[in-house]
């Protein structure tokens, strides 16, 4: 494999394997409320309480009787330990000791979301919700072991989505809604342009890469819910999967190298400013969830999420700038998430909530990448509701999440990184603030 070949497949793969923003397994987002944080979010699609519904489930709408509009946003602090065993450059020589073996590649974000409700008359209830359903972020020092594999990747995603619900009959209710999803990525490497022109890697002739691309993609989802009881009821929902077509631009920062340098890396290895695209299929997730009030005070519920990741199983990207265009096999396989959770109302104006909860990773451990280093994750939480009135209520919740250690050896020709990401864990806190009117 020739180098020019090589630095295709490493921008390639930088620009693949970044996720950034949300947390969940790989790069796709449950927090798309407070509330539920508390509970590990068991029993999305059957709880209703909320018009945070109008995401989890849209036939649950039809439990809001008034006008409810919930507003919340989650803090996730994720922490991650990563050290590299081994590097090596484009020629396939060592160069663990020319860079930082150490980096922290998590850290804090925010996702903030808002949803609302208005019952229509009995039978039919509309609903809006925006909300940031897929992402991650990873960083990594410039001078890092990794640095030819990825500095900086973020995505950014944002979904609307209208909905409607129909209560057909006194148990049986169906909600369905469309997603206008915007997927932003910024995604940047470090090029080894002192192999590439003098034969030695040189930290000082590093050339940098900064890839941006953004589209729209549209989806849709439904739901049905059955209340068996005034006690009992289920719930089942489904996101389709969504298409997105990326185009944006790469550019290159040139450093400290000198005009012939610039010149040779154009014309020999066409390192140059360009435009990218690709195709991402973003993947489809069916939830069953079930809600049991046991006692007037005590409630418990669970969940079954269902996420079909092997629609992520290779992507191929295409180049202006002379660069080949390239194809990089994902291998993700399918997942699930087991939930289960409890409420306890204390009176009338306080709740508490726990709740369990185990997230299956998509990404095998023989294809895992420094700009997804994800892994199996567990799950603690608990949270609490506070009534101020009739109309408001606030909620706030906690979760500690376990994940796993996990190993990475990512190649791309001669170019390798090996190392291990130990002490991974996140905190997430949540907030939200409900409104009930008319």
């Amino acid at each position: 494999m020739t180098h020019k070949q090589q630095l295709t497949i490493a921008v390639f793969s930088l620009t693949l394997f970044a996720s950034p923003l949300a947390f969940a397994s790989a790069y796709q987002s449950f927090e798309q409320n407070a509330s539920g944080l508390g509970e590990s979010y068991a029993g999305s699609a059957s709880k209703a309480e909320d018009a945070t519904v109008e995401y989890d489930n849209p036939a649950g709408m039809v439990r809001m009787k008034r006008v409810a509009i919930s507003l919340s946003t989650v803090a996730v602090n994720a922490h991650s330990d990563f050290r590299a065993t081994g590097a090596t450059n484009v020629a396939g020589a060592d160069i663990l000791s020319t860079g930082n073996p150490k980096a922290h590649p998590l850290g804090t974000d925010y996702l903030p979301a808002f949803h609302a409700v208005i019952p229509v008359n009995q039978r039919i209830f509309l609903g809006l919700g925006v909300s940031v359903p897929f992402g991650l972020e990873t960083n990594y020092p410039d001078n890092s072991a990794a640095r030819y594999f990825g500095t900086h990747s973020q995505i950014t995603t944002v979904n609307i989505n209208p909905s409607i619900a129909f209560a057909l009959t006194n148990r049986w209710s169906f909600g369905v809604g469309v997603d206008a999803l915007y997927l932003k990525s910024e995604l940047d490497e470090q090029v080894d342009a002192g192999v590439l022109l003098h034969g030695a890697t040189d930290v000082s002739s590093d050339v940098g890469i900064k890839n941006s691309a953004s589209d729209w993609g549209y989806g849709w989802n439904a739901g049905i819910l059955y209340q068996l009881s005034p006690d009992t009821r289920f719930g089942l929902s489904y996101r389709s999967q969504i298409f997105v077509k990326p185009t944006g631009k790469s550019k290159v920062d040139m450093g400290a190298l000198n005009s012939t340098d610039q010149t040779n890396l154009r014309n020999l290895y066409h390192i140059q400013d360009g435009d990218v695209s690709t195709r991402i299929t973003l993947p489809e997730t069916v939830v069953f969830s079930a809600f049991q009030q046991m006692t007037p005070k005590w409630s418990v519920m669970g969940s079954v999420t269902y996420t079909r990741w092997e629609r992520f199983d290779y992507l191929t990207m295409q180049f202006t700038s002379g660069l080949s265009d390239a194809t990089v096999h994902e291998n993700f396989h399918n997942t699930f998430k087991y939930a289960v959770g409890t409420e306890y109302c204390l009176n009338s104006n306080w709740l508490l909530r726990a709740g369990l909860a185990y997230d299956e990773s998509p990404v095998k451990n023989a294809y895992r990448t420094i700009a997804l280093p994800d892994a199996n994750r567990e799950w603690v939480s608990f949270g609490i509701r506070y009534r101020m009135n009739h109309m408001f209520s606030v909620d706030a919740g906690y979760a500690y999440v376990h994940i796993n250690r996990g190993s990475v050896h990512q190649t791309s020709g001669s170019e390798s990184i090996t190392g291990d990401y130990r002490s991974n864990y996140a905190n997430l806190i949540g907030l939200q603030i409900n409104g009930a009117f008319g």
